[in-house]
């Protein structure tokens, strides 16, 4: 999303300096030049009498990973049947050949090393490794010669991609991504059936499906999971949520205001806050602010609604009581803001100073800057342990801050292009969303410990959490999709279209509906979580398809419905159809 906000959201701080005299430009040019001719000649001099290896020279080396174990995919003893298909199951080891080129020496990590980066377990490896690790104590490395490390101990997944950086001398000679062997596209569906074909509310019917996953490692047939979601809503063709509100322009954060259950959408390019009345999903006020607002949060201590201006560099205070609105200038670029009710404080993500503003919400001043990873987007509060979690955009990390001490206390490693979080208050974790991933980070509260990374639709942004069911809610740039996450298991169990390129939402615990703020459409859209039904399907391996019976909710009006059946495979690749039925 960042990528995305350089091109389109960012607006020029100054203007150019303009009107220079031409004599003066030809003059610096002529200057200019003659420094280059010099610089180029002593330069070229240095390289000839001293050769250094050249940087990141992939082509002087081989990498090459192996892999272990088998792992039935299907009806493998205990719900899933046995012996359906087998992949392997894990990781095993990297092999780097040096192919050509000057040899590589150094007794200490300092000197020369090895670095790896696993994408879905971050925290593997913690220390780069040293030459002797994969050359049996050598600390030469010659043409011809393989470095080789066992992998086992670090649980890392088949379908897992690992960064190889070398590094001789202080120079990098090596900087690769050596992807997993991924399958090339997610399961289809061949037939979908659902009877019977018509039914009264809260009636049963049952469904089938057949389908096939294309081969990579993984060997299987059939995916991992088939679930089912239906939501109370005749769609009439298309998969349609409960309600789609139409706001202001480039609608991207939004919070929920418990005690007047209101939703309030910060609108990027319309420089407002478009009000929600959550009873009747309608418009009830629109709040001018200050330029790009951003993100939004509330603090029930003092009921006002905390909004980022991330063109002005200031924060709008809206009191909710009578909508008034109190500024307060922050860092450069303010994109995130969580509100820590412990310490009646608000932080502030300074995306263009790399800092967090802490806002004192009784005085409306700001008491102190924490300076934090490289362009922090967002921020979650966690009220078990009173931490704030920041994401930093362009460092694939999470800064902890202590709210009691206002300092950092961690650097957690995580997805790449972390924009979002949410806190989980059921399990006690936080879900970060890689924008890069396309993923979700699972941070435990207790140990600030990534303890599982889950594959989501493309381009996360925003996470909510609902209360109620335990779920967390995944906005999918770029997809308009929802995904939902059972935080009991931290597995997919759905998915909801909703309008173009969502980025913020949030939960109304009052109605039970999601909102996605819809950056592309200019709207938002609600979900009703309460009625929105989600089952798996059972494998048969003597027909070779899915089955559930599926009772639908009772109430809803008579019309043209419909069921839609997902399947996602080990990597989390998916697809959908949707299965018709008539409630009369």
């Amino acid at each position: 999303m960042k990528g995305l906000r350089s091109a389109r959201f960012r607006r020029g701080r100054a203007g150019r300096t303009a009107g220079r005299r031409a004599v003066q430009d030809l003059v610096g040019t002529i200057i200019i030049l003659a420094i280059a001719v010099v610089l180029a000649g002593i330069v070229t001099l240095w390289v000839n009498t001293y050769p250094i290896q050249t940087a990141n020279r992939a082509d002087l080396f081989s990498v090459n990973l192996t892999y272990g174990g088998s792992t039935c995919v299907l009806n493998c003893g205990g719900g899933r049947g046995s012996g359906q298909a087998t992949y392997a199951s894990s990781m095993n080891g990297i092999n780097i050949e040096l192919l050509a080129g000057p040899r590589i020496t150094g007794a200490s990590v300092s000197q020369s090393s090895v670095r790896l980066q696993s994408q879905q377990v971050p925290s593997a490896f913690s220390a780069p490794f040293s030459l002797g690790n994969g050359l049996a104590g050598s600390t030469s490395w010659s043409p011809g010669q393989t470095w080789s490390l066992n992998l086992t101990k670090y649980g890392l997944p088949y379908y897992d991609n690992l960064t190889v950086i070398v590094d001789s001398s202080n120079e990098l000679v090596l900087n690769e991504v050596v992807p997993g062997p991924n399958p090339v596209s997610p399961p289809y569906f061949t037939s979908e059936s659902v009877a019977p074909s018509s039914v009264a509310p809260g009636g049963t019917v049952n469904l089938s499906a057949t389908l096939v996953a294309p081969d990579g490692l993984n060997t299987s047939t059939s995916p991992a999971e088939v679930y089912a979601n239906f939501t109370e809503v005749n769609v009439g063709g298309a998969n349609k949520p409960t309600a789609e509100i139409a706001v202001g322009t480039e609608p991207e954060g939004m919070t929920f205001d418990s005690s007047n259950g209101y939703v309030y959408v910060a609108n990027y390019g319309s420089r407002s806050v478009s009000v929600i009345n959550g009873s009747s999903n309608t418009v009830t006020a629109t709040i001018t602010v200050g330029t790009d607002p951003d993100a939004a949060s509330y603090d029930a201590a003092n009921g006002y609604i905390y909004v980022t201006n991330y063109g002005s560099n200031t924060v709008s205070v809206i009191n909710t009581a009578n909508d008034r609105v109190t500024s307060v200038n922050v860092g450069t670029e303010p994109d995130g803001v969580a509100f820590d009710s412990g310490t009646g404080y608000a932080y502030v993500a300074n995306y263009g100073s790399n800092s967090v503003s802490v806002i004192r919400a009784s005085s409306n001043t700001v008491t102190t800057t924490v300076t934090v990873g490289t362009k922090p987007s967002s921020a979650a509060y966690d009220a078990a342990n009173g931490y704030v979690y920041v994401t930093n955009y362009g460092g694939s990390s999470v800064s902890v801050i202590n709210g009691a001490t206002n300092t950092v206390v961690t650097t957690v490693t995580v997805g790449s292009d972390p924009d979002g979080g949410a806190y989980d208050s059921t399990n006690g974790y936080v879900y970060i969303t890689n924008y890069g991933g396309p993923s979700v980070s699972v941070i435990k509260g207790s140990t600030d410990a990534v303890v599982a990374t889950i594959t989501t639709g493309s381009e996360p942004t925003s996470a909510s959490f609902d209360g109620s069911n335990g779920y967390v809610y995944v906005t999918d740039y770029g997809q308009a999709n929802v995904t939902m996450i059972n935080g009991s298991t931290d597995k997919v169990v759905g998915s909801v279209k909703v309008g173009t390129d969502p980025r913020g939402s949030t939960f109304d615990t009052s109605n039970q509906e999601v909102y996605t703020a819809n950056y592309g459409s200019n709207n938002v859209t609600a979900i009703t979580t309460s009625t929105l039904k989600i089952i798996s399907l059972t494998y048969s391996a003597s027909t070779g398809s899915w089955y559930a019976t599926f009772t639908l909710p009772a109430g809803i009006t008579a019309g043209k419905y419909y069921i839609f059946v997902t399947a996602v495979d080990d990597l989390g690749l998916s697809s959908e159809v949707a299965v018709e039925v008539i409630v009369t």
